[in-house]
């Protein structure tokens, strides 16, 4: 037995470690951070599993676990994050941290995608980025998912209107009858945690919200009509929650965990989207108020924060930078044009002009997504690539624009519908245009309904729009410096 232990013990001391071991001067500020939890898809990490933690790429910390993570034991289990490393600088104060994880059995590498600090002695550091001074601990437990390249929106839902329904292109390859009506609105989120998209569908009045889970059954979230419907994970709990505006009698309120009701306010909005913008892991909403009140932030499922004064037009988010937060993009109307909440801290001018309507998606898979614009006539659709140049997309306006990853790549394609009697097509892997089908539609979302990969072709999708009808565009104007109001 003492024989048999060496060598359990030799071997271990030869494990290549994923993660190199972090170390540095202890005599500069350090953080430590304590270990309750670690899971990947609800599973608790186990003996010969790292978690790491970087600054931008820099990686400041690591630690293997010889244990399953668990409150009892978070005191023995801890990472230390350095401001100076043996090798070089380490974190810097007010940075943005990242944690990641190694799956040993698996070897695959997970970005944590959901950071709870907990604070049970009231004296416990819990902000978002890296702490200033020396002494700081923190209670941490980290929630990973399956990456995104197997969990992409890869089914597209489209409502043909009263005469065909709702419909949807399933996995790149084929069509699948959803249901008969029409609905007034779809969106689509995990609301149960199964790894399946469900649509959330308001069917107006009489029928009210409904709900197609896991493509298999209906269930019924309300009598009532909405106004309009949002998602997000705005408490990260691994489940989107389900934000809705009711009208002016009732307000807005949030389907919670799918399980309970939860008044948000009592104030019916123009319009809401959501989005991370400080990149913790929670969905931030993001509700224009109207003229009255402007644009408001319900932050962390905890606060409101005023973004703006004025009343937008439109409103859309996207990490266009890379780092992590995504940017508020915001059409404030003819006078002031596009600009855009920067890092939750700062106002930028996209363009002088304003669109028609906006939307994003990561069109180079290159970890920045692109801002997909229609400036309507006669300028057409243009791309912000990048967050650094502007690219010609079409010379047609279209009737509506969503984005989605249809065949099972890292590339985001557009989905376009360019009305009757064009039709609607898609913008494959950012190099070719192919025709979906020749009607128009009411509506358009995408998720991965059934869980499952796509094809990476689909033979039905040929179709090539002319090259010359790419070049009737005017040329998109220089931008016009325009300042933003202060708020």
């Amino acid at each position: 037995e003492s024989s048999q232990a060496n060598i359990i013990s030799e071997l271990q001391n030869t494990i290549v470690r994923h993660y190199p071991e972090v170390s540095g001067n202890a005599a500069e500020p350090t953080w430590t951070i304590y270990l309750p939890s670690a899971t990947i898809n609800g599973v608790d990490l186990i003996a010969g599993d790292e978690l790491a933690i970087y600054d931008d790429s820099t990686l400041v910390g690591s630690f293997v676990l010889d244990e399953p993570l668990t409150e009892a034991n978070q005191f023995s289990n801890l990472l230390t994050a350095w401001t100076v490393l043996d090798a070089g600088p380490g974190y810097t104060a007010g940075n943005n941290y990242t944690f990641k994880s190694w799956d040993a059995s698996e070897q695959q590498e997970y970005t944590v995608t959901h950071v709870t600090l907990n604070n049970p002695y009231g004296d416990a550091y819990t902000g978002t980025d890296f702490p200033d001074g020396d002494g700081k601990y923190s209670l941490v437990a980290l929630t990973m998912t399956t990456p995104n390249t197997i969990k992409r929106q890869n089914d597209l839902i489209i409502d043909f209107g009263p005469q065909y329904g709702i419909w949807a292109m399933m996995n790149n390859a084929s069509w699948a009858d959803i249901h008969s009506l029409s609905p007034k609105s779809m969106v689509i989120s995990d609301i149960d945690g199964s790894g399946q998209d469900d649509i959330i569908i308001n069917f107006g009045s009489p029928n009210g919200i409904w709900l197609w889970k896991n493509n298999s059954n209906w269930a019924k979230l309300h009598t009532l009509s909405a106004e309009s419907i949002t998602t997000g994970d705005i408490d990260g709990g691994g489940l989107a929650d389900i934000i809705i505006d009711f009208g002016s009698q009732y307000g807005i309120w949030v389907w919670m965990n799918n399980s309970s009701w939860t008044q948000l306010h009592t104030l019916s909005p123009e319009s809401m989207i959501t989005g991370d913008m400080d990149g913790n892991g929670l969905d931030d909403v993001v509700i224009d108020f109207g003229s009255e009140t402007g644009i408001s932030v319900w932050m962390n499922n905890s606060t409101w924060a005023q973004l703006h004064t004025i009343s937008p037009e439109s409103m859309t988010t996207g990490d266009i930078d890379g780092n992590g937060l995504d940017e508020v993009i915001i059409d404030f109307g003819s006078e002031t044009g596009i600009s855009v909440w920067m890092n939750n801290s700062d106002w930028t001018q996209l363009h002088s002009l304003s669109p028609e309507s906006m939307t994003t998606g990561d069109m180079d898979g290159n970890g920045l997504d692109d801002v997909i614009i229609d400036f309507g006539e006669p300028y057409g659709i243009w791309l912000r690539k990048n967050n650094n140049s502007w690219v010609k997309l079409h010379s047609l306006s279209p009737q509506s624009m969503t984005t989605g990853y249809l065949d099972n790549n890292a590339l985001a394609e557009v989905i376009i519908d360019f009305g009757s009697p064009n039709g609607i097509w898609v913008r494959m892997n950012n190099d070719s245009w192919v025709k979906l089908h020749s009607n128009s539609a009411e509506g358009m979302v995408t998720g991965n309904i059934d869980g499952q990969a796509s094809v990476s072709s689909n033979n039905i999708t040929t179709q090539e729009i002319a090259a010359a009808e790419l070049d009737n565009a005017e040329p998109l104007p220089e931008m016009a410096p325009i300042s933003l109001p202060k708020p």
